[in-house]
């Protein structure tokens, strides 16, 4: 009894499936219909959307000391993202601009990618955004660099009140001036070695803009238009079987 019932569900299982082909085929004029009108609707809407352009940059964030940066990555890449800068832009269209950043965790650039419809001027904003971040951090950068500078001065002005005092030209020093001397000395070295380690803000690479718009893409959007419409058509040749199905069972 259970094989004849598995029989007759397979039988009706392929009835129905052999029904709704039959429909599909008898209705595929109102398939074919839906599936080129909304695949040139798609396909004219992506024509005649704005073209979008993508520049890119690489900005190194600047150090004031050993494993020291001058601003932390996270504030640096939220400043940007904010729009902090947008203002430092001279005498451009920024209507259809956005910016974008990236880091890689562990590193200390950051990536900006810019997007406008203007392919000439898109890697102008986005150099001139990267030129404000470098002149702010490099505020830091400087003033640090220049107290470094002037406590060098200070110390070299001592040692040579210490010789000068001791009259170390030429006469033997006490143990207690030889010992400021040199420790004085030492402390010029460290700062001297920690001006090699400031390094300033820089831009590293870019920016460059793709050759071709990045938005919107045509072919995807072709494609998904193609598919929407094939369903929607087939949505209708069904709808339409079950309304004129219906009307004659009335």
């Amino acid at each position: 009894m259970e094989n004849i019932n598995t029989n007759q569900n397979s039988d009706y299982d392929e009835i129905d499936l052999r029904e709704l082909a039959g429909v599909l085929v008898k209705r595929k004029a109102i398939i074919i219909f839906s599936t080129v009108v909304a695949t040139v609707l798609a396909f004219g809407i992506s024509i005649a959307m704005p073209k979008i352009y993508r520049a890119q940059m690489d900005l190194e964030v600047g150090s004031v000391g050993a494993g020291s940066l001058v601003e932390g990555i996270a504030q640096a890449k939220d400043k940007i993202d904010r729009g902090l800068y947008v203002s430092d832009v001279t005498g451009k269209e920024i209507a259809a601009f956005s910016i974008k950043t990236a880091n890689t965790p562990g590193s200390d650039i950051i990536s900006l990618t810019a997007e406008s419809s203007d392919r000439e001027g898109v890697a102008d904003i986005l150099k001139e955004i990267g030129q404000a971040v470098i002149a702010d951090q490099n505020k830091v950068v400087e003033a640090r660099r220049q107290t470094i500078i002037t406590q060098i001065g200070t110390i070299k002005t001592n040692i040579e009140s210490v010789k000068t005092a001791g009259q170390y030209s030429g006469q033997e020093c006490s143990r207690e001036r030889y010992t400021a001397i040199s420790d004085m000395e030492n402390h010029v070295a460290d700062l001297e070695l920690a001006m090699t380690q400031i390094k300033d803000t820089a831009i590293i690479s870019g920016p460059m803009v793709s050759d071709n718009p990045v938005k919107p893409n045509t072919k995807l959007n072709t494609a998904m238009g193609a598919i929407l419409g094939l369903f929607c058509g087939i949505f209708a040749a069904l709808v339409g079987n079950w309304w004129k199905e219906g009307g004659k069972g009335k």
